[in-house]
């Protein structure tokens, strides 16, 4: 008897480990699905996954992540919701909250969960570059100029983030800083910058 329970224990084992491997697989493929654009069969994917484990929080940021690239921001918003209430740590949550409430327009409560995102996720490149948006969008260019300069630090290849910040350069009266920015992503290959080189340096 004792050996069939531990038989049977080993099997329940590779059993679990085996349904794993199926769903870390199968969040693969949603997250590849999401990358190419294939916004209706990631939701698909995302939605069998959390059907089978509804208390994964990454599971909901991800299909947030996909209602944002859809347009469809207040279901964001709920799944991040979830994610938080399952894991209020889990800076992501906070993140993905942060971008729907940027896209939808409502800054203030953006830029709350955006702070929050900076603490949490610390040395996160895109929570910098999330919280000097939403300054850039409400005017406050000295802390937009900050966080970009923060998110560049973490990503010194962000061409946006080199762009944007020269844009508050500019908007303060920083010509030359801005110029500087401009061309430095245009050096990194950025065919936006070109337009801003032109129009201001």
């Amino acid at each position: 008897m004792p050996r069939i329970i531990a038989f049977l224990f080993i099997m329940l084992i590779a059993t679990y480990a085996q349904s794993q491997q199926i769903v870390e697989d199968d969040f693969v493929i949603a997250n590849e699905k999401l990358a190419a654009g294939d916004i209706q069969d990631a939701l698909t994917r995302y939605n069998k996954l959390i059907e089978q484990t509804p208390k994964v929080p990454r599971l909901y940021y991800n299909r947030s992540l996909a209602y944002i690239a859809s347009g469809e921001y207040e279901k964001a918003i709920d799944d991040c919701n979830m994610a938080i209430s399952l894991d209020g740590a889990y800076y992501e949550g906070w993140y993905g909250r942060g971008v729907a409430r940027f896209k939808s327009g409502d800054f203030e409560k953006a830029l709350a969960d955006a702070s929050l995102a900076v603490i949490l996720g610390k040395n996160n490149n895109e929570s910098w570059f999330l919280r000097a948006s939403v300054y850039f969008k409400m005017k406050e260019y000295a802390k937009a100029i900050d966080d970009f300069t923060k998110s560049l630090q973490l990503d010194p290849t962000n061409s946006d983030a080199l762009i944007n910040r020269g844009i508050c350069y500019y908007n303060t009266g920083k010509l030359s800083d801005a110029c500087h920015d401009f061309k430095a992503a245009l050096d990194k290959g950025s065919k936006k910058a070109k337009m801003y080189m032109d129009k201001y340096c």
